[in-house]
């Protein structure tokens, strides 16, 4: 798992994350950020989905979960036997920014690993 980078354990995660996003990628309802793969939206059938994926991969998500639905998702997955994390919103503004660019000219990379800018 050399191209991968973390301690043993969170290189497995990301290369059964990457390994299911193979057999997921063409079907919009899942999404993936080079970690894990997790559901888009909630789905109205249940949990069965996203409990699989976590025991699959040892981590999931559900990227667009309302704040109304949160506490019966939690209590569900946990009924499941397992524990949630919730991210209540990724935010940043031009501190962020500046911060991370500094960040960028401060750490040696390893010399076959690059960062690429995609401005958008």
């Amino acid at each position: 798992m050399t191209d991968y980078l973390g301690t043993e354990a969170q290189r497995a995660l990301l290369a059964r994350g990457q390994a299911i996003h193979v057999l997921t990628r063409v079907d919009p309802a899942f999404t993936y950020y080079g970690r894990t793969v997790g559901l888009l939206e909630p789905e109205e059938q249940g949990i069965e989905r996203l409990v699989a994926l976590a025991r699959v991969q040892g981590s999931s998500n559900n990227a667009r979960m309302p704040n109304a639905r949160l506490s019966r998702l939690r209590a569900e997955v946990e009924k499941a036997g397992l524990t949630v994390t919730h991210y209540a919103r990724w935010v940043g503004g031009d501190e962020t920014v500046r911060r991370a660019e500094a960040l960028e000219q401060e750490i040696v990379l390893p010399e076959d690993l690059t960062v690429e800018e995609i401005d958008a």
